[in-house]
């Protein structure tokens, strides 16, 4: 955990805390007022019938001020407006676009039958003077929506209300999704193959690759073109002041020309043909058009823009996926990001779907890739191939207990049914699950379809959680598996077990409410997988440094308060919420108590922490560092970044690497134990490590220490011990070894890792013992033998006296020797 932990806030008493960076400014200048349109709505039909009347309003007065207007001009203005030169641009904090609301303007405009429906010549048109208004009422809608389908999840009573909720809004409201760089990885790897470019060439008239030169294409050209009028009209000012002279009539007239086309009428310098992007990209003219339809959308004819507007903003909206628009004369103008951008795939999809044959063929090759992808990037983060991939094993049969398939079942076959995982992990005494789905979450599910999101759910999130499960269950209880071929896969080893579903779709807020989804019943009862997409696993791989610390990120996001009581937008926002040191939730003094009676009495003060803790809590924006950290990995930032990296004290950091490093005994679940501890007892840890060698220098006797830390995931305990120079390694080892099983059986420990240290502070010896709890009468003799104290004496509580600062009430009591 880290040295100082960031304090979650709350605006008012019972509210849920927030932790993070919230754009406050995006509420705009009247907040209260726009809640105040939804106050005493007591339906979502009333909900929506407010809104409704605050669209009208709004999308009237935006076509008033675009009706002379040519669309083109409309759209790239707007788009100037609120995209930032580069990406790393928006991470600064005065940047207030809105992709968004470039598509909503655009949609505005498109309801219209044609680019230009006035009779005022283009020329004498000021389209620049209008983008102020329509930014501030685009966007004022887009908050009205959010501040709308809020108060339709009920209050928050109802667990899928408000997934659906949360997912309706994140899907109208965000953009770019997924990093450039992550997102075309993912992209080329599933379509830019042979037999997937035959499929889309029959669906869709395209290859992938000629996707991807007419993207290039048109990027290339409007960048190019903007750059040369910039340039043009920049060298003609400093022409003039160099040469001291005003600028000539013609240099006049051009330099207007320059600037109308750059920023006051550059509809038809950012438009484009599909012959500029054939001669752009070398592609073939009939491909070209092919990718520009399937990417564009035109004008409609007159629609009912309030319609439109209103569907948009509960997630009907074509340019989402389409980015392009299409006037009569076939010329093209993007809207928002590059064609593509968060939807290359689901623009496939939808045109494999109708051939039967053709879809088959694909959610085959889907399914394949996408597993193979996520095995990668999971073995990436642990630095460890799966030990186990596609294993096919028995499982008990419906309603038997995992016990029936124990090692010594004799008809295994017989007694249970075939089943698979997609992959097993095996990391030292750790065992991890990973199951896969390829699966798109369909558009009714999208845009707020309740019953069809709790569908999706249960065959995305539902069916992974179950079958990780069953695996998770087997291996608990048997500590094996039976193969498929009837041999016995020995797992004996194995102590912990966590379980990851991975998805090809990008899920948004869905995943990180675990607590919801457990609550509205889609993923079963018992322990809970960590859910990401793809996308999100592929990033955690890059800026991970530690398998440890992964191992600690799926418990403390499965297994602990976060999973119950955190909720966010973004599954990237609580991981670097993690690195910060902040995605904790303090424990049940109480329950750790009741699983670890010899751990020491629970305390008022932790009480109290777990009671400030332990309630909802809303994660902001934390991914800023990685942003820009991923902008200057992607070549799009000129500034240099440190990758992110996990806020640990050093003490606790060394010895994890030394661990790592050879990968000895518990590096991995000790590791992991480490990092999870606070910031003060890792100092703790550094400062008792260099007492015990200055005390071995200084009398030159074998001295040891204990520190216990239980959980909720055990009681994991660290010793340490020296080596005088009166004793030899193997004594001191063996002393070490001793004291180490006497004082993990008597406390109930589950694992204990011990440090031989010797004069020079270097760890020379690493001691791991994790068999369970039990009870042993040697290990009580050999407690006994070594002098241990008992558990009731080393729990028993100070009194009251011995707590003041102020003198002794009592005479001075003798010194005794402790262990």
């Amino acid at each position: 955990m880290s040295k100082s932990r960031r304090q979650p806030f709350q605006l008012a008493p019972g509210s849920s805390s927030l932790i993070g960076n919230f754009d406050w400014t995006g509420l705009g200048d009247d907040a209260l007022g726009d809640m105040k349109v939804f106050a005493g709505a007591t339906n979502p039909a009333e909900l929506q019938q407010r809104q409704q009347a605050q669209v009208t309003i709004e999308v009237s007065a935006m076509l008033e001020a675009i009706q002379e207007l040519d669309a083109f001009d409309v759209i790239e203005l707007v788009r100037l407006r609120e995209l930032p030169i580069v990406p790393v641009a928006a991470l600064v904090h005065e940047h207030d676009g809105n992709g968004a609301a470039i598509e909503l303007v655009a949609l505005v405009c498109l309801a219209r039958s044609a680019r230009m429906v006035g009779r005022r010549p283009r020329s004498e048109t000021e389209p620049h003077m209008v983008i102020s208004e329509l930014h501030s009422r685009s966007t004022r809608l887009l908050r009205l929506a959010t501040f709308m389908h809020t108060a339709a999840a009920g209050g928050g009573t109802d667990a899928l209300a408000r997934l659906a909720s949360e997912y309706q809004s994140y899907l109208v409201a965000v953009r770019k999704l997924q990093y450039e760089s992550v997102q075309e990885k993912a992209d080329a790897e599933l379509f830019d193959q042979p037999q997937i470019d035959a499929l889309l060439m029959r669906c869709l008239g395209f290859t992938y690759g000629d996707f991807k030169a007419v993207r290039s294409g048109i990027q290339e050209r409007y960048s190019r073109i903007l750059t040369a009028l910039r340039d043009d009209t920049g060298n003609l000012v400093i022409r003039c002041q160099a040469e001291g002279r005003e600028p000539t009539a013609e240099e006049l007239v051009g330099f207007r020309e320059s600037m109308s086309a750059f920023m006051f009428l550059p509809g038809d310098r950012a438009a484009f043909t599909a012959t500029d992007i054939a001669q752009e990209s070398g592609i073939d003219m009939s491909r070209v058009e092919a990718v520009l339809d399937a990417f564009s959308i035109e004008f409609r004819g007159a629609t009912d823009a309030a319609s439109v507007v209103a569907d948009f903003l509960r997630g009907v909206n074509p340019l989402q996926k389409t980015c392009l628009v299409k006037d009569a004369n076939g010329n093209y103008l993007m809207t928002g990001g590059q064609i593509g951008t968060d939807s290359f795939r689901t623009i496939a999809e939808a045109a494999l779907k109708p051939d039967s044959k053709a879809w088959r063929r694909y959610d085959r090759i889907r399914a394949e890739v996408t597993e193979r992808m996520a095995l990668e990037a999971v073995g990436r983060v642990l630095k460890t191939p799966a030990a186990h991939a596609n294993l096919k094993y028995l499982a008990p049969k419906e309603g038997a207990a995992p016990g029936v398939l124990n090692g010594a079942c004799e008809t295994p076959k017989a007694t249970g049914n075939q089943t698979e995982c997609d992959g097993l992990f095996l990391i030292d005494d750790v065992a991890i699950c990973v199951e896969v789905k390829g699966r798109t979450i369909a558009e009714p599910a999208r845009r707020g379809d309740r019953a069809r999101l709790s569908t999706e759910i249960k065959a995305i999130f539902g069916d992974g959680a179950r079958q990780a499960r069953r695996l998770e269950d087997l291996i608990l209880s048997n500590h094996g598996l039976w193969r498929e071929d009837g041999t016995w896969l020995d797992l004996a080893v194995v102590r912990e077990v966590r379980s990851i579903v991975v998805g090809l779709d990008f899920f948004g807020p869905l995943a990180v409410a675990l607590g919801d989804l457990k609550r509205a019943g889609h993923l079963g009862d018992g322990s809970l997988p960590w859910i990401a997409s793809l996308h999100d696993l592929e990033v955690i791989a890059l800026v991970i440094d530690r398998p440890a610390e992964f191992l600690l990120y799926l418990r403390r996001r499965t297994d602990s308060g976060v999973a119950t009581h955190f909720r966010g937008s973004d599954e990237l926002d609580l991981f670097m919420l993690f690195l910060d040191g902040g995605l904790y939730v303090e424990e049940d003094p109480d329950e750790v108590r009741r699983l670890h009676p010899n751990a020491g009495p629970a305390r008022d003060r932790d009480r109290k922490r777990y009671l400030q803790d332990a309630r909802p809590t809303v994660v902001g924006t934390h991914t800023d560092p990685l942003d820009a950290w991923m902008y200057r990995r992607e070549g799009s930032s000129p500034y240099e970044i440190d990758k992110p990296a996990f806020n640990t004290h050093p003490a606790a950091q060394e010895i994890v690497d030394f661990l790592q490093d050879g990968r000895k005994p518990g590096w991995f679940r000790f590791g992991a134990d480490l990092l999870g501890l606070a910031g003060t007892a890792q100092t703790k840890i550094g400062d008792h490590l260099r007492h015990l060698v200055a005390q071995t220098r200084s009398d030159n006797r074998w001295h040891s220490m204990v520190q216990g830390y239980a959980g909720m995931w055990g009681y994991p305990m660290l010793f340490a011990g020296s080596v005088p120079e009166s004793h030899t390694r193997r004594e001191s080892a063996q002393k070490l070894r001793s004291y180490m099983a006497a004082k993990k059986h008597q406390m109930g420990s589950d694992r204990s890792l011990g440090l031989l240290i010797d004069n020079s502070s270097e760890i020379v010896e690493v001691v791991y013992m994790n068999a369970p709890a039990a009870n042993d009468p040697e290990l009580d003799a050999l407690g006994e033998l070594i002098g241990l104290r008992s558990v009731s004496d080393s729990n028993r509580p100070i009194p009251p006296s011995a707590r003041r600062p102020t003198r002794r009430l009592r005479g001075k009591r003798s010194r005794r020797g402790k262990r």
